[in-house]
């Protein structure tokens, strides 16, 4: 999986933040998670978006070396996919 772009919207109030990121990702082969960096983030929700495809991804706890798994019931497909993260 190869990152391609992100575009991220990020609200900062009362000591906390809020936000909303979409990652451009190519898919080089076929996968059934995505790994991701998340130091201190609580994601309330991820999907994987073709086309008209949407995909809902089930979210791990963050494991000691901060990373968490967006898990799908299906595989991703090969190909350019966009992930929508809200925390």
């Amino acid at each position: 999986v190869e990152p391609r772009e992100y575009r991220a919207r990020i609200t900062i109030g009362g000591g906390e933040f809020e936000g909303h990121i979409e990652i451009d990702i190519d898919v080089t082969e076929d996968v059934a998670v995505l790994w991701l960096h998340a130091a201190e983030l609580l994601i309330t929700e991820a999907k994987a978006v073709r086309g008209k495809t949407v995909r809902p991804l089930k979210i791990s706890a963050p494991r000691s070396d901060q990373l968490l798994a967006l898990v799908g019931d299906e595989e991703l497909h090969a190909g350019r996919w966009t992930v929508l993260i809200e925390y």
